[in-house]
Order: structure tokens, then C-alpha cells, then sequence
């Protein structure tokens, strides 16, 4: 694992700055992408699509409750963001 650890560095060092610079923008503008979608409002369960209520919270996160199926998921469902254990603040 070191040894691709490395490689990789290595590989970003011989990047030209433009590239850089290119690769920064789109992490940037994902990350901004990512909190907008954190605090989108949620109308309907992303399972069936019916009507769904407050349920609590857990980790700063709002949980919502299906009517219809009664699954339980946060704002962060259909994201990258979905089950991670990551702070969400990149």
C-alpha cells in the first residue's frame, strides 16, 4: 500500500500547475455541491415516493420516516454522502 501511496504522489508532482489548478476547481465545486445537497429539502421517501414526516435526528443529521413503507433515511440519501462516517465538511 505504501509503495501505490507513493506512486501516486509522485504521479500528481509530475502534473502540470494547469492541471492542478483544473483538479482543484472540480473538487471545489463538488464539495459545494455536496453541502447543497446536505441541506436540499426532502417531500418525498426516494423508495416509493410518498409522504414522509420528521423522525429525529442523529449525528447533526435529519432523519425522515416513510408513511407509506416506513424506511427511515437522512437528507444525505442518493448521495455520495449516504452512509459515510466522514465529517461532511470537506
Amino acid at each position: 500500500m505504501n509503495a501505490l501511496h507513493d506512486d501516486l504522489i509522485n504521479k500528481i508532482k509530475q502534473m502540470p500547475e494547469e492541471w492542478l489548478l483544473f483538479i482543484n476547481e472540480a473538487i471545489n465545486n463538488l464539495s459545494k455541491s455536496l453541502i447543497h445537497d446536505r441541506n436540499r429539502n426532502i417531500n418525498t421517501c426516494p423508495y416509493c415516493d410518498s409522504r414522509i414526516v420528521k423522525n429525529d435526528t442523529q449525528c447533526g443529521r435529519q432523519r425522515y420516516q416513510c408513511k407509506g413503507c416506513g424506511r427511515i433515511f437522512t437528507c444525505t440519501m442518493n448521495t455520495v454522502l449516504y452512509r459515510s462516517r466522514t465529517d461532511e465538511d470537506i
